[in-house]
C-alpha cells in the first residue's frame, strides 16, 4: 500500500540483531542502533541508544589527570564453564557461517563479551595505564539479568566512569556499546574498539576528535596507542577533548536532536533517502 501511494515506510530496529539479511524494500528506511559498516544499506540509518544523560551526575574534569586510568564496567565473564562453552561454540558457528558468505571481516562478527576480555587482558599490566575494571558475569541493565541491588550496581558503574580517564567502549552483542554514548554524556573520552561499528551521523560527527578509535585488527597495539596518546596531551587540549565529547552527544546524539536533525527536510544529510 505505501508503495503504491508513493510513501516511505519507517522501521526501527532496537534489537541486537545485525548478522541478518534484512532485506528491506527500496521504499522502506530503517533505523537500527548497529550495524558492520561493510554490510550497512544505503536506506539503513544508524540511530543512538537511548541512555541516561550522566552529564548531570558526571563533572568534566578541568585539567588532564595526573594519572592515566582506563575503566571498564560490565558484563566480561561467563559465570561457569558451561557458558563459557556455549560462547565458544557460538562464536565457532558465527564464524563458519560468515566464512560460507565470503565476508571478509569474520573476526569482527565475535561475541561482545570475546572482544572485551581481549581488551581487558591487553591492557591488564601494561606500564603507566591504571585499570579500573569491574568484570560482572551478568547483564546489569535488564532486570531479569541483574544480579544484587540495580541502584548500588549502577552507582558502582556511574562511579567508575566518573573516575575514568578514558573509557573502555567494545560492543556487547549487538556491534554497538551504549557505554560509548554514555561515556560523551558524562565529558568522558571513548577508548572505542572499533569492531567495523556503523555510527550514528558520520557526515555531521568528527568521531576521531572525541574518542580515542582503535580498530578491531590493531587490538595487540592498545596499551601503546593509549600511552602516547595520553602523553601527547596538555591539559588545555584534554579539556577540550572532553568539552567537545560533551558538545557532541548534546548537538546530535541525545535522539530529540538526533531526529530533529535527521528530519530536517532542508538540511538532513538523509534527504535524498528520506524525502525523494
Amino acid at each position: 500500500l505505501a508503495k503504491t501511494a508513493r510513501k516511505k515506510v519507517l522501521l526501527f530496529d532496537y534489537t541486537d540483531y545485525v548478522d541478518r539479511d534484512s532485506r528491506i524494500p527500496p521504499h522502506a528506511v530503517l533505523f537500527r542502533v548497529s550495524a558492520y559498516r561493510c554490510h550497512q544499506k544505503q536506506n539503513e540509518l544508524i540511530m543512538p541508544y537511548f541512555v541516561e544523560d550522566l552529564g548531570t551526575r558526571i563533572a568534566p574534569h578541568s585539567r588532564k589527570p595526573r594519572r592515566l586510568t582506563v575503566g571498564f564496567c560490565g558484563l566480561s565473564r561467563y559465570g561457569n564453564a558451561t557458558l563459557r562453552w556455549k560462547a565458544f561454540i557460538k562464536r565457532l558457528g558465527i564464524r563458519l557461517w560468515f566464512l560460507v558468505r565470503g565476508d571478509r571481516n569474520i573476526l569482527a562478527h565475535g561475541m561482545g563479551i570475546y572482544w572485551r576480555r581481549r581488551a581487558l587482558e591487553a591492557l591488564c599490566g601494561t606500564p603507566g595505564v591504571e585499570p579500573l575494571f569491574v568484570e560482572r558475569a551478568f547483564y546489569s541493565l535488564h532486570r531479569g539479568a541483574v544480579q544484587g541491588d540495580p541502584a548500588a550496581i549502577r552507582r558502582e558503574y556511574i562511579e567508575n566512569l566518573s573516575g575514568s580517564t578514558l573509557a573502555l567502549c567494545v560492543r556487547g552483542d549487538a556491534n554497538a556499546s551504549q557505554r560509548f554514548y554514555e561515556a560523551l554524556s558524562a565529558s568522558r573520552i571513548p577508548l572505542f574498539l572499533d569492531t567495523d561499528c556503523a555510527l550514528p551521523l558520520p557526515e555531521r560527527i568528527a568521531y576521531d576528535r572525541v574518542t580515542l578509535r582503535v580498530p578491531y585488527r590493531e587490538l595487540s597495539a592498545l596499551p601503546l596507542r593509549v600511552r602516547v596518546w595520553f602523553e601527547a596531551q596538555t591539559d588545555d587540549s584534554f579539556a577540550a577533548i572532553e568539552r567537545e565529547a560533551r558538545r557532541v552527544y548534546d548537538t546530535y546524539l541525545r535522539l530529540d536532536r538526533f531526529f530533529a536533525i535527521v528530519f530536517d527536510r532542508e538540511r538532513s544529510p538523509y534527504k535524498g533517502i528520506l524525502f525523494d
